[in-house]
Protein backbone atom coordinates (compact mmCIF):
# COMPACT_ATOMS: atom_id res chain seq x y z
CA UNK A 1 0.00 0.00 0.00
CA UNK A 2 1.25 3.39 -0.78
CA UNK A 3 0.06 6.42 0.89
CA UNK A 4 0.27 10.01 0.32
CA UNK A 5 2.04 11.69 3.75
CA UNK A 6 3.76 9.90 6.72
CA UNK A 7 2.59 6.97 8.20
CA UNK A 8 3.61 4.71 10.46
CA UNK A 9 2.13 0.93 10.40
CA UNK A 10 2.45 -0.79 13.55
CA UNK A 11 1.88 -4.37 13.45
CA UNK A 12 -2.19 -4.85 14.37
CA UNK A 13 -4.34 -7.21 13.85
CA UNK A 14 -5.41 -6.46 9.68
CA UNK A 15 -8.46 -4.95 8.08
CA UNK A 16 -8.29 -4.47 10.36
CA UNK A 17 -9.00 -5.40 13.85
CA UNK A 18 -6.16 -5.44 11.16
CA UNK A 19 -7.15 -7.63 11.86
CA UNK A 20 -10.26 -8.83 13.46
CA UNK A 21 -11.03 -7.20 10.65
CA UNK A 22 -9.73 -6.77 13.60
CA UNK A 23 -7.89 -3.79 12.33
CA UNK A 24 -4.89 -4.14 9.91
CA UNK A 25 -1.15 -3.81 9.62
CA UNK A 26 0.28 -1.49 6.43
CA UNK A 27 2.73 0.84 5.73
CA UNK A 28 4.36 3.97 4.78
CA UNK A 29 6.57 5.33 2.07
CA UNK A 30 9.65 6.16 3.21
CA UNK A 31 11.70 9.63 3.64
CA UNK A 32 13.56 10.49 0.98
CA UNK A 33 11.61 8.01 -1.33
CA UNK A 34 9.04 9.32 -4.04
CA UNK A 35 5.20 8.93 -2.38
CA UNK A 36 4.41 5.75 -4.05
CA UNK A 37 0.62 6.68 -2.55
CA UNK A 38 0.57 10.06 -4.37
CA UNK A 39 0.13 8.14 -8.26
CA UNK A 40 1.87 7.14 -11.11
CA UNK A 41 5.16 8.08 -11.52
CA UNK A 42 5.79 11.25 -14.53
CA UNK A 43 5.95 9.15 -17.80
CA UNK A 44 9.05 10.50 -18.78
CA UNK A 45 10.18 8.61 -15.18
CA UNK A 46 12.57 5.78 -15.25
CA UNK A 47 10.94 2.43 -14.83
CA UNK A 48 11.79 -0.56 -12.49
CA UNK A 49 12.73 -3.48 -14.05
CA UNK A 50 10.41 -6.02 -14.77
CA UNK A 51 11.44 -8.23 -11.58
CA UNK A 52 13.77 -7.40 -8.77
CA UNK A 53 17.26 -8.61 -9.54
CA UNK A 54 19.04 -10.79 -6.79
CA UNK A 55 22.10 -8.09 -5.79
CA UNK A 56 18.85 -5.38 -5.07
CA UNK A 57 16.84 -8.62 -3.01
CA UNK A 58 20.65 -9.14 -1.23
CA UNK A 59 20.45 -5.76 0.30
CA UNK A 60 17.95 -6.64 3.06
CA UNK A 61 17.45 -9.30 4.78
CA UNK A 62 13.78 -10.10 6.74
CA UNK A 63 12.17 -12.47 9.20
CA UNK A 64 8.62 -12.05 8.30
CA UNK A 65 5.90 -14.22 10.61
CA UNK A 66 2.27 -13.52 10.67
CA UNK A 67 -1.23 -14.73 11.20
CA UNK A 68 -4.50 -15.11 8.71
CA UNK A 69 -7.81 -14.40 10.08
CA UNK A 70 -11.25 -14.24 9.67
CA UNK A 71 -12.57 -11.27 8.36
CA UNK A 72 -15.51 -11.44 10.07
CA UNK A 73 -14.61 -13.55 13.49
CA UNK A 74 -10.96 -12.80 13.48
CA UNK A 75 -10.95 -16.54 14.29
CA UNK A 76 -7.50 -18.34 13.34
CA UNK A 77 -7.82 -19.50 9.20
CA UNK A 78 -5.75 -22.68 9.11
CA UNK A 79 -4.58 -24.63 6.07
CA UNK A 80 -3.94 -21.40 3.98
CA UNK A 81 -1.41 -20.59 1.73
CA UNK A 82 0.54 -17.28 2.12
CA UNK A 83 2.65 -16.31 -0.91
CA UNK A 84 5.21 -13.49 0.30
CA UNK A 85 7.10 -10.92 -1.85
CA UNK A 86 7.69 -7.30 -2.50
CA UNK A 87 5.44 -4.79 -3.89
CA UNK A 88 5.54 -1.60 -5.95
CA UNK A 89 8.17 -1.68 -7.12
CA UNK A 90 7.75 -3.62 -10.70
CA UNK A 91 6.19 -1.47 -13.55
CA UNK A 92 2.16 -1.21 -13.80
CA UNK A 93 0.44 -2.71 -13.76
CA UNK A 94 2.41 -3.23 -10.06
CA UNK A 95 0.64 -6.46 -8.89
CA UNK A 96 4.10 -8.82 -8.65
CA UNK A 97 4.37 -10.63 -12.01
CA UNK A 98 3.30 -14.44 -11.77
CA UNK A 99 7.08 -14.15 -13.97
CA UNK A 100 8.99 -13.14 -10.37
CA UNK A 101 10.14 -15.13 -8.02
CA UNK A 102 8.29 -15.03 -4.63
CA UNK A 103 10.13 -14.43 -1.57
CA UNK A 104 8.95 -17.37 0.30
CA UNK A 105 5.68 -19.89 0.30
CA UNK A 106 3.99 -20.85 3.65
CA UNK A 107 1.16 -22.52 4.77
CA UNK A 108 -0.85 -21.44 7.84
CA UNK A 109 -0.92 -23.57 10.90
CA UNK A 110 -4.11 -24.59 12.95
CA UNK A 111 -3.74 -21.63 14.98
CA UNK A 112 -3.27 -19.30 12.05
CA UNK A 113 -0.17 -18.53 12.28
CA UNK A 114 3.02 -18.47 9.45
CA UNK A 115 7.01 -18.22 9.84
CA UNK A 116 8.92 -17.00 10.72
CA UNK A 117 11.16 -16.75 7.88
CA UNK A 118 14.04 -14.62 7.29
CA UNK A 119 13.33 -13.48 3.02
CA UNK A 120 15.85 -11.65 1.02
CA UNK A 121 13.56 -8.45 0.68
CA UNK A 122 15.72 -5.68 -1.34
CA UNK A 123 14.07 -3.29 -3.47
CA UNK A 124 14.27 -0.22 -5.43
CA UNK A 125 12.58 1.52 -2.80
CA UNK A 126 13.86 1.43 0.40
CA UNK A 127 12.17 0.45 2.62
CA UNK A 128 10.46 -1.80 0.70
CA UNK A 129 7.18 -3.16 0.84
CA UNK A 130 6.00 -6.39 1.87
CA UNK A 131 3.12 -8.37 -0.41
CA UNK A 132 1.53 -10.76 1.23
CA UNK A 133 -1.25 -13.16 -0.85
CA UNK A 134 -3.43 -15.42 0.93
CA UNK A 135 -4.93 -18.36 -1.00
CA UNK A 136 -6.19 -21.83 -0.92
CA UNK A 137 -7.99 -23.37 2.27
CA UNK A 138 -11.42 -21.75 2.69
CA UNK A 139 -10.42 -18.61 2.12
CA UNK A 140 -11.09 -15.72 -0.76
CA UNK A 141 -7.59 -14.93 -2.88
CA UNK A 142 -6.81 -11.68 -0.26
CA UNK A 143 -3.81 -9.66 -0.17
CA UNK A 144 -2.09 -7.05 2.24
CA UNK A 145 1.16 -5.29 2.14
CA UNK A 146 3.05 -3.86 4.81
CA UNK A 147 6.40 -1.46 5.07
CA UNK A 148 9.75 -3.25 6.49
CA UNK A 149 12.60 -0.66 7.89
CA UNK A 150 15.20 1.19 6.50
CA UNK A 151 17.70 -0.81 8.01
CA UNK A 152 19.62 -4.39 6.08
CA UNK A 153 17.80 -6.43 8.44
CA UNK A 154 14.47 -6.01 10.26
CA UNK A 155 11.85 -8.08 11.42
CA UNK A 156 8.15 -7.71 10.10
CA UNK A 157 4.89 -9.67 11.57
CA UNK A 158 1.82 -9.16 9.95
CA UNK A 159 -2.16 -10.41 10.62
CA UNK A 160 -4.27 -10.39 7.37
CA UNK A 161 -8.37 -10.68 7.99
CA UNK A 162 -8.68 -12.87 4.80
CA UNK A 163 -12.84 -13.43 3.97
CA UNK A 164 -14.15 -17.00 3.45
CA UNK A 165 -14.07 -17.42 -0.19
CA UNK A 166 -18.29 -17.91 0.31
CA UNK A 167 -18.49 -14.70 1.76
CA UNK A 168 -16.49 -13.20 -1.17
CA UNK A 169 -18.90 -14.93 -3.40
CA UNK A 170 -21.79 -13.22 -1.96
CA UNK A 171 -20.32 -9.63 -1.74
CA UNK A 172 -19.58 -9.85 -5.23
CA UNK A 173 -23.18 -11.11 -5.94
CA UNK A 174 -24.28 -8.22 -4.06
CA UNK A 175 -22.50 -5.55 -5.84
CA UNK A 176 -23.43 -6.60 -8.86
CA UNK A 177 -27.14 -6.66 -8.60
CA UNK A 178 -26.51 -3.45 -6.87
CA UNK A 179 -24.92 -1.44 -10.20
CA UNK A 180 -21.23 -2.73 -9.83
CA UNK A 181 -21.57 -4.80 -12.79
CA UNK A 182 -18.16 -5.90 -12.97
CA UNK A 183 -17.39 -7.20 -9.64
CA UNK A 184 -17.95 -10.43 -10.38
CA UNK A 185 -14.04 -10.84 -11.44
CA UNK A 186 -12.74 -7.90 -11.08
CA UNK A 187 -10.37 -6.75 -8.47
CA UNK A 188 -11.95 -5.27 -4.72
CA UNK A 189 -10.48 -3.08 -2.56
CA UNK A 190 -11.73 -3.66 1.32
CA UNK A 191 -10.89 -0.31 2.68
CA UNK A 192 -11.56 0.32 6.80
CA UNK A 193 -11.74 4.05 7.83
CA UNK A 194 -10.15 4.27 11.31
CA UNK A 195 -10.46 7.34 14.02
CA UNK A 196 -7.53 8.58 15.90
CA UNK A 197 -7.75 5.94 18.27
CA UNK A 198 -7.83 3.18 15.70
CA UNK A 199 -11.47 2.36 16.16
CA UNK A 200 -13.79 2.19 13.30
CA UNK A 201 -14.69 5.32 11.33
CA UNK A 202 -18.66 5.59 10.49
CA UNK A 203 -20.03 8.65 8.13
CA UNK A 204 -17.14 8.51 6.31
CA UNK A 205 -17.40 8.61 2.53
CA UNK A 206 -14.86 6.98 0.09
CA UNK A 207 -13.10 8.95 -2.70
CA UNK A 208 -11.01 8.46 -5.15
CA UNK A 209 -7.60 10.49 -6.95
CA UNK A 210 -9.17 11.10 -10.22
CA UNK A 211 -6.49 12.50 -12.10
CA UNK A 212 -5.06 14.28 -9.42
CA UNK A 213 -8.58 15.58 -7.90
CA UNK A 214 -10.23 13.68 -5.18
CA UNK A 215 -14.13 13.03 -6.32
CA UNK A 216 -16.73 10.95 -4.25
CA UNK A 217 -17.03 7.27 -5.16
CA UNK A 218 -20.18 6.72 -6.20
CA UNK A 219 -22.59 4.49 -4.30
CA UNK A 220 -23.82 1.19 -6.14
CA UNK A 221 -21.54 1.67 -9.23
CA UNK A 222 -17.98 2.23 -7.76
CA UNK A 223 -18.26 1.68 -3.92
CA UNK A 224 -20.83 -0.22 -1.24
CA UNK A 225 -20.29 -0.09 2.43
CA UNK A 226 -20.18 -3.11 5.00
CA UNK A 227 -22.81 -3.24 7.77
CA UNK A 228 -21.75 -3.02 10.91
CA UNK A 229 -21.59 -6.87 10.95
CA UNK A 230 -18.47 -6.73 8.54
CA UNK A 231 -20.11 -9.33 6.69
CA UNK A 232 -23.65 -7.58 4.60
CA UNK A 233 -23.03 -4.98 2.68
CA UNK A 234 -25.31 -2.71 3.22
CA UNK A 235 -27.97 -0.95 0.55
CA UNK A 236 -26.95 0.87 -2.55
CA UNK A 237 -28.30 4.59 -1.12
CA UNK A 238 -25.68 4.25 1.40
CA UNK A 239 -23.23 6.49 1.17
CA UNK A 240 -20.96 6.40 3.82
CA UNK A 241 -19.60 4.04 5.91
CA UNK A 242 -21.55 2.35 8.77
CA UNK A 243 -20.24 1.69 12.05
CA UNK A 244 -18.04 -1.07 10.58
CA UNK A 245 -15.93 1.79 9.17
CA UNK A 246 -15.08 -0.45 5.69
CA UNK A 247 -15.86 0.06 1.98
CA UNK A 248 -16.10 -2.28 -0.50
CA UNK A 249 -14.78 -0.27 -3.49
CA UNK A 250 -14.57 -2.09 -7.23
CA UNK A 251 -13.28 0.43 -10.37
CA UNK A 252 -14.17 -0.83 -13.77
CA UNK A 253 -11.63 1.35 -15.49
CA UNK A 254 -9.24 0.56 -12.71
CA UNK A 255 -6.38 -2.38 -13.74
CA UNK A 256 -3.59 -2.20 -11.13
CA UNK A 257 -4.43 0.50 -8.76
CA UNK A 258 -6.68 2.79 -7.04
CA UNK A 259 -5.74 5.97 -5.06
CA UNK A 260 -8.25 6.00 -2.32
CA UNK A 261 -9.11 8.71 0.50
CA UNK A 262 -11.99 9.93 2.70
CA UNK A 263 -13.82 13.00 3.83
CA UNK A 264 -16.34 13.27 7.05
CA UNK A 265 -17.48 16.91 7.33
CA UNK A 266 -13.73 18.70 8.09
CA UNK A 267 -11.94 15.70 8.39
CA UNK A 268 -9.90 13.67 5.41
CA UNK A 269 -8.11 10.43 5.30
CA UNK A 270 -5.14 10.88 3.13
CA UNK A 271 -4.46 9.22 -0.49
CA UNK A 272 -3.47 5.71 0.41
CA UNK A 273 -2.76 3.33 -3.17
CA UNK A 274 -4.24 -0.31 -3.34
CA UNK A 275 -4.02 -2.83 -5.77
CA UNK A 276 -6.82 -3.73 -7.97
CA UNK A 277 -5.86 -6.96 -9.72
CA UNK A 278 -8.55 -9.47 -11.37
CA UNK A 279 -9.80 -11.90 -8.73
CA UNK A 280 -8.21 -10.48 -5.53
CA UNK A 281 -9.49 -8.76 -2.50
CA UNK A 282 -7.10 -5.92 -1.80
CA UNK A 283 -7.06 -5.56 2.26
CA UNK A 284 -6.30 -1.18 3.13
CA UNK A 285 -6.50 0.53 6.56
CA UNK A 286 -6.26 4.44 7.03
CA UNK A 287 -6.57 6.36 10.10
CA UNK A 288 -8.05 10.01 9.78
CA UNK A 289 -5.78 12.45 9.45
CA UNK A 290 -4.15 14.54 12.41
Amino acid sequence: MLMVGPMVRPVRLLLFASCVLLPACHLNDGPGERDIDAGPPPVDAAQPPPCIPADVRARKTVEVSGSVVDFVTGAPAAGVTVDITTAWDVPVPGFPSPACPLLATLTSGPDGTFGPVSVLAGSVFDPSIVLFMVRGGDRADTASDNKTCTDSTCTLAHTIAAPSAALAASWRSELVTGGMTDAATNGLIAFRFNNADATPAAGVAAQIDDNFALRELRSGEEVRYLAGDRSAVAAPGQRTTTESGVALIGLAAVESAGYIAGRRSTQTWATTGCFMQPGWIFLEDRTVTP
